[in-house]
């Protein structure tokens, strides 16, 4: 199914071009296309949520929809910091196959209106924190029935600095790099070009950086109850992909160094695991945590070591990260 965006300010998958820019990774301009104007492959609304006012509740279910669907009127909660603390004039996202999208108030408050007959697990809910706070997709139960979804406090944590990454351009043949922040270390090798999402290239900046966060056992839990266990990191800028320098429409696996903050034994085997995006489907599942490999300690002891060439999917997005001991 292809992505539909009920909005006008939206990063869209690498084939598509932004609807209000003129930039495109697809490899130029953007020229006037199906998606812009409203036909098969793409909706548009100025304003976002509003592109249908009347509620989804007095419609009949569409007949190309499971009888799990759900007629979703609106997704509302608080995007908060590590502390409690209201963050406004946040971006937020309501993405599946179709994305809505609102913004925080003064209190960190939002609602989300749909308005749409749904299948809730394809849903999820996600603050936009680039480029100093963390991004991260908090999915819609797949046994939801309720036409109003109370998600509660989202916490968009502070993440520290980095270092810039050398990013795409036309004359780019993708140059070796190294970047560290927080003793995490990305390995990037030659010939792979570096795409951060078109926001971030045009805010420039912290938001082209390189940056690493751990997340101890308790703050992780509050991200996701499939951690324990785990050393955890979130990587940004989120969604950053890494794509063969000779054919841009190939991504391509990095490599990945974290600190071994658990001690375990040099050489022991670790499973790595990535945060899916809904922007790389054939990557991952979007919004869950699935292996993309397994590495090992390093043999010092200093380090989880996870190689580009690992077999398995490999890190081909900046996401959020859990490297786990094998038993």
């Amino acid at each position: 199914m292809p992505f539909r965006f009920i909005t006008s300010t939206y990063r869209l998958p690498r084939a598509l071009c932004l609807s209000t820019l003129t930039l495109a990774w697809s490899g130029g301009a953007c020229s006037p296309t199906e998606e812009e104007n409203g036909g098969s492959g793409g909706s548009y609304a100025a304003g976002g949520s509003h592109a249908d006012p009347n509620s989804c509740l007095g419609q009949e279910r569409p007949a190309d929809l499971p009888d799990t669907a759900v007629c979703v009127e609106a997704t509302v909660g608080r995007v908060v910091d590590q502390q409690g603390a209201g963050l406004p004039d946040l971006r937020v996202t309501f993405c599946g196959p179709i994305c809505f999208t609102a913004q925080t108030d003064s209190t960190g408050a939002f609602q989300i209106d749909a308005q749409r007959w749904l299948i809730p697990g394809e849903y999820s809910v996600q603050p936009h924190g680039s480029p100093n706070r963390t991004s991260f997709y908090y999915p819609l139960p797949s046994d939801w029935r309720q036409p109003r979804y109370e998600i509660g406090e989202l916490v968009a944590a502070e993440m520290p600095p980095g270092e810039p990454m050398i990013l795409w351009n036309e004359d780019s043949s993708g140059p070796q790099q190294s970047l560290q922040s927080a003793d995490v270390v990305l390995d990037v090798p030659s010939g792979i070009q570096v795409r951060p999402a078109i926001g971030d290239v045009l805010d420039g900046g912290e938001a082209t950086h390189f940056r690493a966060l751990y997340l101890s056992a308790e703050d992780a839990a509050g991200f996701s109850d499939d951690l324990a266990g785990a050393s955890v990191y979130a990587l940004a800028p989120f969604e950053t992909e890494f794509v063969d320098a000779s054919d841009p429409t190939i991504p391509v696996a990095v490599g990945l160094r974290l600190p071994n903050r658990e001690s375990w034994p040099p050489g022991s085997e670790i499973e790595f695991r990535a945060l899916g995006t809904y922007l790389d489907v054939d990557w991952l599942p979007p919004a869950v945590f699935s292996s993309i490999g397994r590495g090992r300690v390093s043999d010092d002891g200093t380090a989880l070591v996870l190689l580009p060439t690992t077999e398995g999917p490999g890190l081909k997005h900046l996401t959020w990260v859990a490297a786990e001991l094998v038993p």
